[in-house]
């Protein structure tokens, strides 16, 4: 009796985890697929690898949502790359501003691929504007 009653329970199980994978596939279904191939969020990860953005603005035409992190993420790198060579010139003070902005740009760019792939659109106060505008653009 009880080992009748434990191949219904595994009968039960086995039935139920059919079920369970396809609506992970229908979830994995619904997220918009890019003209690259990848996930939007992945894909708009991935653009904040600065030469992995570059790329995502030749070849994305599909996914605006991408087009914006790569664009966002460009910006952002070159922002960050011409206030270092401008803080470079000053003896002391411009120093210190490159032993601080090397590690906060990266956590930046951390804190930028974690919203990407949570699949907001978050945006940085000048540049998440700048970038809006080249999308309407385009």
């Amino acid at each position: 009796m009880a080992e009748q009653e434990q191949g219904n329970n595994i009968r039960k199980e086995v039935e139920s985890t059919p079920n369970q994978v396809v609506t992970t596939k229908e979830q994995n279904n619904e997220q918009k697929q890019t003209s690259v191939g990848l996930t939007e969020n992945v894909g708009a990860m991935l653009c904040y690898i600065f030469v992995i953005g570059l790329v995502f603005l030749f070849i994305e035409k599909k996914s605006q949502f991408i087009r914006f992190h790569a664009f966002q993420a460009v910006f952002t790198a070159v922002a960050i790359f011409l206030i270092n060579i401008v803080f470079s010139f000053i003896p002391v003070v411009g120093y210190f501003v490159s032993l601080l902005l090397s590690p906060l740009s990266f956590a930046l760019m951390i804190f930028m691929m974690y919203q990407a792939y949570q699949g907001k659109e978050f945006k940085l106060p000048f540049i998440g504007d700048l970038s809006e505008s080249q999308i309407q653009k385009a």
